[in-house]
């Protein structure tokens, strides 16, 4: 009991109380189930090592989709050049995050039910929101998505995340889809939602 308390006053002390972290990530479905399973998986979390936390700051990541775009359109020599050390190549890579924000304006080809978006996938959002960071399987389709070649040249994926981008940054956010397995999110979530897909799939690449 002493080391679960000793474990809850760590995660308040570093991430401020509970209630601050869902005001500030302004979450709107509150309900005492979820708060439950949130503060459950807080709890479970282990805090990044010094090590872990000096990797993070030199991997190349981003504070919004405008930061993605920016960058993209900048530094498109630099891309091109790039390699990943994961599964999937870095064409494929970039159409899959592209794909994701283009579900996100006309529909999730298969979306998981309402009880596991308002339950498992709501409190999943906001453990990444709180940590600031996502992980999840980078070799994984979104479920039902059309499948993405293998072989998918490099530019043609930057032109079509640097173009998905643009189209997400014109919609509004009551045209917004639900996202497969978090639910409804409103415009600033759903940014940082694909943000951190980003992020998480940008620590495979190297030579950037």
């Amino acid at each position: 009991m002493k080391n679960f308390i000793n474990k809850t006053e760590t995660i308040y002390s570093s991430k401020g109380t509970y209630l601050e972290a869902l005001n500030h990530e302004q979450i709107n479905r509150k309900n005492f189930i979820q708060k439950i399973g949130f503060l459950t998986l807080l709890l479970s979390i282990p805090e990044l090592s010094a090590e872990e936390s000096e990797m993070l700051k030199n991997q190349k990541s981003f504070s919004d989709l405008n930061k993605v775009a920016e960058f993209l359109k900048t530094n498109r020599e630099l891309v091109l050049k790039s390699d990943t050390n994961g599964e999937w190549k870095l064409g494929k890579i970039l159409s899959h995050c592209a794909q994701s924000i283009e579900y996100s304006m006309v529909g999730f080809p298969d979306n998981k039910s309402k009880l596991f978006q308002w339950t498992l996938g709501s409190v999943a959002f906001m453990v990444f929101s709180v940590r600031g960071r996502m992980s999840h399987g980078l070799s994984e389709p979104i479920p039902g998505a059309e499948p993405i070649s293998d072989e998918t040249k490099i530019e043609d994926g930057i032109i079509r995340l640097t173009n998905a981008i643009d189209r997400f940054q014109s919609t509004k956010s009551k045209d917004l889809k639900p996202h497969f397995a978090y639910g409804n999110l409103d415009k600033a979530d759903y940014d940082a939602a694909h943000t951190f897909h980003i992020n998480n799939h940008f620590e495979e690449l190297i030579q950037i």
